[in-house]
């Protein structure tokens, strides 16, 4: 089977493409949504290091670099739900023997909430709706929604955990960039490598 992958270089999408890799041999492409702001720098620059400690420890598989859609008169890169299935929809209609899409996605109580899984299945009607007509639409996974997202952390290699990255507004430091500590993101990141 052929699958595609939403990378952001999280925990969540970190380990279930990491699981993926290891326990199946399907033909793996994986898509990286690239934006301009230091947040988005930082996603694509820790998900450049994943995807390189992947190839080389785990296996190969195709990785692509998108930016995001702009729709006239509408700014859409705040909608990151909507641009996550254009985007997919787009590169299946280009790839269409991709037969499904795999998401990171963990049982915990913020992931299984009513937003939260309406954020997805939105998702999916943007990608179908891409599809429509051109390309058959994917089946969706989400391999690690009955694990929480510690669960699904302890698995990665420590290499791999000291790779991810959730902040978006982190500081910039000459070259680097800093997780500023205090947002929600780094707070959980913080509190899953402590519960380690």
């Amino acid at each position: 089977m052929v699958e595609v992958h939403i990378l952001s270089g999280g925990v969540d999408s970190t380990s279930v493409l990491h699981r993926r890799l290891a326990e199946t041999e399907n033909i793996v492409h994986v898509l990286h949504l690239r934006g301009t702001s230091d947040g988005a720098i930082a996603h694509t620059l820790a998900a450049r290091q994943i995807v390189v400690w992947l190839a080389k420890n785990v296996r190969t598989f195709t990785y692509r670099e998108v930016m995001g859609i702009q729709m006239v008169g509408k700014a859409c890169g705040n909608i990151l739900f909507a641009q996550c299935g254009f985007m997919l929809g787009e590169y299946i209609v280009r790839n269409p023997d991709i037969a499904a899409v795999v998401q990171g996605s963990n049982g915990d109580a913020a992931d299984q909430s009513e937003d939260s899984l309406f954020r997805n299945r939105y998702r999916e009607g943007v990608c179908a709706a891409v599809c429509n007509g051109y390309a058959p639409a994917p089946e969706w996974l989400y391999p690690n929604s009955d694990l929480t997202k510690l669960e699904a952390f302890r698995r990665l290699p420590p290499e791999l955990r000291e790779l991810c990255w959730t902040c978006f507004t982190p500081s910039r430091q000459g070259e680097a960039y800093v997780p500023c500590g205090t947002c929600e993101k780094c707070k959980e990141l913080l509190a899953v490598k402590e519960a380690e």
